[in-house]
Order: C-alpha cells, then sequence, then structure tokens
C-alpha cells in the first residue's frame, strides 16, 4: 500500500511540473474565413505569466463567440513553452450561451511538443446553425517576470 502512494505521488508531482495551467478568455469570428484571439494567465509549480494568441483559418459555417475557460499545456514546462506558432482546432455549440471545447499544437522551447486543451463556456450566435467548427494557424506571444 505504501509503496503504490509514493508512485501516485511521484505521478502527481511529475503532472504538475511537466505541464503549465491556466484560465483563458477567447473571441472567435468568421464566416468560412475567421480569426481568433485570446488572453491567458498560464502557472506551473515554479513560474508564471500571461499569453497573447492571434490566429486565422477556417470558420463552417460560421458564427461570433466571446468564452473562457481553463487550460492545461500538456508537455508546456514553463509558460515560455507556450510562446511561438501553433495549430489550432475547436467546436462550439448553442445559441446565446456556448460550450465549446479547443485544442492546439506546436513546439515547446526545448523542441518538445506541445498540445494545449481548453474546454470552455460563453456566449455567441452560430449561423445557420448552432454550431461551428474552426481550425487554422495561430501566433502566441508569452510575458514572464
Amino acid at each position: 500500500m505504501g509503496s503504490q502512494a509514493v508512485s501516485w505521488s511521484g505521478d502527481i508531482n511529475h503532472f504538475i511540473n511537466d505541464n503549465t495551467f491556466g484560465f483563458c478568455a477567447n473571441a472567435t469570428a468568421g464566416l468560412i474565413v475567421g480569426g481568433e484571439a485570446s488572453g491567458c494567465i498560464a502557472f506551473n509549480a515554479h513560474s508564471f505569466g500571461a499569453t497573447g494568441t492571434l490566429g486565422g483559418g477556417l470558420e463552417f459555417p460560421g458564427g461570433a463567440s466571446l468564452s473562457a475557460g481553463p487550460f492545461i499545456g500538456f508537455g508546456a514546462h514553463n509558460p515560455k513553452d507556450l510562446g511561438g506558432p501553433f495549430t489550432y482546432a475547436g467546436a462550439n455549440g448553442g445559441e446565446g450561451l456556448l460550450f465549446g471545447a479547443d485544442f492546439a499544437g506546436g513546439t515547446g522551447s526545448c523542441g518538445q511538443h506541445v498540445t494545449t486543451f481548453e474546454p470552455s463556456i460563453g456566449i455567441g450566435l452560430n449561423l445557420p446553425w448552432p454550431a461551428s467548427v474552426h481550425a487554422g494557424a495561430s501566433n502566441t506571444w508569452v510575458w514572464t517576470p
């Protein structure tokens, strides 16, 4: 029993130290062609920072949304690993009240693969259906103290 507790504590320690967590606010808009912008507060066990992202790509069929939610950056050992070019994809659904999820992938500052996941809730309008998907490329700037 004791060895299992030690194993779990090691797994939790690795998870906390090898990933970055945070909270983001997002805006998307478009009709076939779209854009996205987000701002995040990011932190892990030994650092924190803020990010800003701008991107563009396809949005089908189209709409506009403002949303917010928590995120995790798998493989981002610190907030700086969230900077640079990323590809992204996501979807949201609903009219008025929206629920969504977004994924992004890029390369961290040490060459490692970084994947982010963000579930979100917000407000918006999707036309002509109450759902929209989006994908594209973005660039993220990071500020750390």
